[in-house]
């Protein structure tokens, strides 16, 4: 996200004052969005962003929602809330050896969550709403017309 550490709560360790993004999106959403700055782009950037201009944090399992009250990210998705998930599809050699200098840089997953897996995630715990997606094969690549899993 930058080269500079997030403004990281006292009592968390500084293992977490680094992180990257990473985004699984298909082909079929790529073509869409030959001629213009693709959304996924400025989320991209957005979330890159928020926590140096906020002076804040991002951590597995925190989510974000797109707005008050969350709006879709996409026109006709149902999906309304960005969750960083750690980035479980790539080697585990690059995502939990890589380093900047001597610091760990933690590599974030992000996805999006309805208003249902939203609440859901707020009244069990993120760790029963990760179970529900392994139990329902959640979509490693976004897909914006997925339904909710809750």
């Amino acid at each position: 996200m930058r080269d500079e550490k997030m403004t990281l709560p006292k009592g968390i360790d500084h293992q977490y004052a680094r992180a990257e993004i990473v985004f699984y999106i298909g082909s079929d959403e790529t073509k869409t969005y030959q001629t213009e700055k693709p959304w996924y782009v400025e989320a991209l950037f957005f979330f890159a962003h928020f926590p140096f201009k906020y002076k804040t944090w991002f951590a597995f399992f925190h989510t974000i929602p797109n707005g008050d009250p969350p709006a879709p990210v996409v026109d006709g998705s149902c999906l309304t809330t960005a969750f960083f998930l750690p980035a479980i599809f790539e080697p585990k050699e690059f995502t939990q050896d890589f380093n900047l200098g001597n610091e760990k840089v933690n590599f974030m997953w992000l996805t999006y969550l309805t208003d249902k897996e939203t609440e859901f995630k707020l009244k069990y715990g993120y760790d029963k709403l990760v179970e529900k997606f392994n139990q329902d094969n959640f979509p490693q690549v976004f897909n914006p017309r997925r339904t909710s899993i809750v």
